[in-house]
């Protein structure tokens, strides 16, 4: 076997052993990088072999080097990356949502000192319950999965459904809430039929293990 057919099979294996390890479909990982999902099946099966500007964004996507796709036997490299960008993105979005509360801290300050006459500052941090569930919807979408994009927006609604109550207190308008009902419902429905989806695409490809 020629040095070139046996980096082709060293990259597939690798690039192979990082997507299961994320547990992603070769439909999932397709679509993150902005292929097809047959070109990703080429590449795991050992038939071709990415472009290194196409290594150097799976590279990046299992926070790996581009050296360590190409690197045969790369047992230890390839048993932390998933843990490793679990990690960093879950403090990515933790700090993104303390800023939102920091936010909300320094206009309630703000109120309490030059704005008086208003009664209720406090709504500051109530509404800062919808932003941050906005907040973890966005970093949801972008490296999580569909449950996750299923809570964050069910968030969205009671949170926000929650912080309109809050302002209407008076009011005693708590019938908004039959609201999230229906929206539920409808997450719900929308989660069981992108899983339903990628169940079919994962039979269809027939590679995920």
């Amino acid at each position: 076997m020629d040095e070139q057919e046996q980096l082709k099979i060293t990259v597939a294996n690798n690039i192979a052993e990082l997507r299961k390890k994320a547990n992603l479909t070769q439909y999932e990982l397709a679509s993150k990088l902005n292929y097809s999902d047959k070109a990703i099946s080429k590449w795991e099966r050992g038939e071709s072999l990415p472009d290194i500007l196409v290594l150097k964004s799976i590279a990046d996507l299992f926070a790996v080097k581009v050296d360590d796709l190409m690197k045969p036997n790369s047992d230890e490299i390839m048993a932390s990356p998933n843990k490793k960008r679990l990690s960093v993105h879950l403090l990515v979005t933790i700090a993104a949502i303390c800023i939102a509360w920091v936010v909300a801290t320094a206009v309630y300050v703000c109120a309490k000192v030059f704005i008086v006459n208003w009664q209720t500052p406090w709504l500051c941090f109530v509404y800062a319950l919808p932003v941050s569930a906005i907040i973890l919807l966005v970093f949801s979408s972008i490296w999580w999965d569909s449950y996750m994009r299923c809570i964050s927006i069910s968030l969205i609604v009671w949170t926000t459904l929650f912080s309109i109550y809050m302002s209407l207190l008076s009011y005693n308008v708590w019938i908004i809430f039959v609201i999230g009902a229906p929206v539920q419902i409808f997450l719900l429905i929308w989660l069981w039929y992108r899983l339903e989806k990628k169940r079919v695409n994962a039979s269809k490809n027939g590679k995920i293990e």
